[in-house]
């Protein structure tokens, strides 16, 4: 197998500790040579951002109860009293659908800290809830809460009717131009595989957007998009590089106007919920698959 890297990775791969095996090309790592040698040079670069009048900082995750590991902790931040600690976290599993799950999560992460604290461990500020744990779990706001979702306005799964949310006002908005418009006769497919047929004319307006930009091909025929102020469905197999709606209630719709794949057009409204829905996944599988072609203005 031939490995392909960056010069500056395969250099640093050069350097590690290694073996030949003889009679092979094959080279292997030596693994507790490595761990030394990952040790120094963090030891080395720690060294040299203390030299620049820089702390270098860390966060401890507690990820259980067992004694053992509150014991490997503490080993660990003593042996790294160069770095500064600055809080011990805890990330929640259930936070948006079981309540007394995450509330022995909690209790589990609280006893741990005071294990640690009673065996030495620093007095750091304690974190554990995201958007939904903050949402669900008010014994879990501790010292802060590490907001996502919500920052951009989006309600965690399931948690769509709570009071907070009903007065969320999305930031994300997410539109493409028309780049094509037709009518065709009844009977004629759009899109491969002829997953919709018309049932009527049907005027098609095409947007300049497609599952390469990071919309779900899973939407096809599923979604509501907005357009020229009303919700209009999305029609054939989502492409590459564009997708097909139907206009045919909005005669006045051409070549250049914008749509609205999410976000607010008028009293139209298609919300990153609404999709995840449809597809039965997260937002954050939405929100975090827009693709890099897609322009990120700032307004």
């Amino acid at each position: 197998m031939r490995l392909r890297c960056s010069s500056g990775a395969r250099s640093r791969l050069e350097s590690l500790p290694r073996t030949h095996v003889p009679h092979t090309n094959a080279l292997l790592l030596d693994g507790k040579r490595v761990a030394q040698h990952i040790r120094e040079s963090l030891k080395a670069r720690v060294a040299a951002l203390h030299a620049r009048g820089i702390t270098p900082c860390l966060a401890v995750m507690l990820v259980g109860d067992e004694p053992a590991s509150h014991t490997y902790v503490r080993t660990k931040a003593k042996a790294c009293e160069s770095v500064g600690i600055r809080s011990i976290v805890r990330h929640f599993a259930c936070a948006d659908s079981d309540p007394e799950f995450t509330a022995e999560q909690l209790r589990m992460f609280l006893e741990g800290v005071r294990r640690l604290r009673a065996g030495g461990f620093p007095e750091t500020p304690l974190h554990a809830a995201a958007s939904a744990g903050l949402l669900t779990a008010p014994d879990s706001l501790l010292n802060a809460v590490r907001c996502g979702l919500l920052l951009y306005g989006i309600a965690p799964t399931g948690l769509e009717s709570h009071p907070l949310c009903a007065q969320l006002r999305p930031v994300l908005s997410w539109r493409a131009r028309v780049i094509s418009v037709r009518t065709i006769p009844k009977g004629q497919s759009v899109s491969y595989g002829a997953r919709f047929r018309a049932v009527r004319p049907t005027r098609v307006a095409t947007l300049s957007v497609g599952y390469a930009d990071g919309y779900p091909i899973g939407l096809t025929n599923r979604a509501p998009i907005a357009l020229h102020g009303k919700l209009v469905p999305q029609i054939g197999r989502v492409c590459m590089d564009m997708l097909m709606v139907d206009a045919t209630e909005l005669p006045e719709v051409q070549v250049g106007d914008v749509a609205t794949l999410i976000g607010q057009d008028g009293a139209a409204s298609v919300r990153v919920e609404t999709l995840a829905r449809l597809l039965e996944t997260t937002p954050h599988e939405l929100t975090t698959r827009l693709g890099k072609r897609v322009a990120r203005p700032q307004v």
